[in-house]
């Protein structure tokens, strides 16, 4: 009997463990779906966080970027207001990724002169520029790398701040400038607002306080930009030195062929601190006089010391000079020749010619005529620039070329 009872009871038991676990395996799987569309939902929303995170990065960015900086050339006078070189920065927050149209940046230079740069990317508060070429015998590439401080990297402000005057109520970027990949400058550079800054950028303008670590400049941009672009030369840079020289055949030579006078053109060569040498535009015509004391023709020739040059291009800094490259305009023929009068004509009344019989009604009332001692030669002198020679350059002295070396080849 009593076995009987046992056994409804033993499969009572396992009909309910049955029934609990299908109500246990729905419940979970239940649990497990919810879980499931959670986290699909969560991956949606994060993957929609990210692409709106590049989208506010770049247009925090551009809030921070867009409007005017100061450059290593920037100068700022005693009421705080910018003067001179500048970059403008214009992020463009309309930008399709497929047409790379990030916006630009303009360089405005001391002299008004401007450039403009695509930007090539922007991503975590950094702007890469297109890289752009020097017209110069390397066609040296220029790339500029902008990063603005603060904006995600706390770690790299507190670095920042240790390198550089920081200031905390003017946005602040590190602008650095490659030739390919050679490092030449790596600068602060700190918003303009309404063409001013404020007292204490106006501070690190005029110490020049705003280099990385404060070193010296790897590369001086300034004075390589002046050699390639804007180079000035003295105007006294060559002239003769006379002792008491007197030979026939070469002064006629001087006189007939160069009207007393022989024009020459000069090169500077540098070497820049990347090792390659780099050379300035030919020079104006600089015309020097060839006959001293109407007989004696010069003993030398002799050019400026390369320090001279660096005055008249306002420069505290200069490459290492390495030789000048001396041109002069060697006579050709004349052809053209004409008879001219020199001055304007005599005009006198025609009563000078004593007319008879009331003949004065026929003629005009004034006489034109030219002055007949006034007669001159004109001739058309027809010059070919020709290399001279190339003689070492030095900062402080001045280099000396015998005039025997040009005499030979008038």
């Amino acid at each position: 009997m009593t076995s009987n009872i046992i056994i409804p009871i033993i499969v009572i038991i396992i009909c309910f463990i049955i029934v609990y676990g299908i109500i246990n395996y729905k419940f979970n799987k239940r649990i497990i779906n919810t879980i499931e569309s959670f986290r699909t939902n969560l991956e949606i929303r994060e993957l929609n966080n990210f692409t709106d995170g590049l989208y506010n990065n770049l247009k925090m960015t551009s809030e921070i970027a867009n409007g005017s900086w100061t450059t290593l050339q920037s100068e700022v006078d005693t009421n705080y207001i910018i003067k001179g070189a500048i970059i403008e920065i214009n992020v463009n927050t309309q930008f399709n990724n497929k047409l790379n149209n990030y916006g630009s940046i303009k360089i405005i230079n001391n002299n008004s002169t401007e450039a403009i740069i695509n930007i090539k990317s922007i991503l975590n508060g950094i702007i890469v520029c297109n890289g752009f070429t020097v017209s110069n015998e390397y066609n040296s590439t220029i790339n500029i790398i902008i990063e603005f401080i603060g904006l995600a990297d706390v770690e790299k402000k507190r670095k920042i701040e240790n390198e550089v005057y920081y200031v905390n109520n003017t946005q602040v970027a590190i602008i650095s400038i490659f030739m390919g990949s050679t490092l030449l400058t790596k600068f602060a550079s700190y918003k303009i607002y309404n063409n001013k800054v404020d007292s204490d950028v106006f501070k690190i303008l005029i110490s020049k306080s705003f280099f990385i670590n404060n070193p010296p400049e790897v590369y001086d941009y300034r004075a390589y930009n002046t050699i390639i672009n804007s180079y000035t030369f003295p105007s006294n840079l060559i002239s003769f030195k006379f002792s008491n020289i007197n030979n026939s055949t070469i002064l006629n030579k001087i006189r007939n062929n160069y009207l007393g006078v022989i024009v020459f053109a000069v090169q500077r060569v540098f070497n820049s601190p990347t090792g390659n040498k780099i050379k300035t535009k030919l020079s104006n015509s600089l015309t020097v006089n060839a006959i001293n004391n109407s007989s004696i023709i010069p003993d030398s020739i002799e050019i400026l010391p390369v320090s001279e040059d660096k005055k008249a291009n306002n420069l505290n800094s200069f490459f290492k000079p390495v030789s000048t490259i001396v041109y002069f305009y060697k006579f050709r023929n004349i052809s053209d020749v004409k008879y001219q009068y020199n001055g304007d004509p005599r005009i006198v009344s025609s009563s000078v010619m004593n007319y008879n019989n009331n003949s004065s009604s026929m003629f005009n009332p004034s006489i034109k005529y030219d002055i007949l001692s006034s007669v001159y030669k004109s001739n058309l002198y027809t010059y070919d620039i020709q290399y001279l020679t190339t003689v070492m350059s030095e900062m402080d002295k001045s280099a000396t070329i015998n005039f025997s070396s040009l005499s030979q080849l008038l």
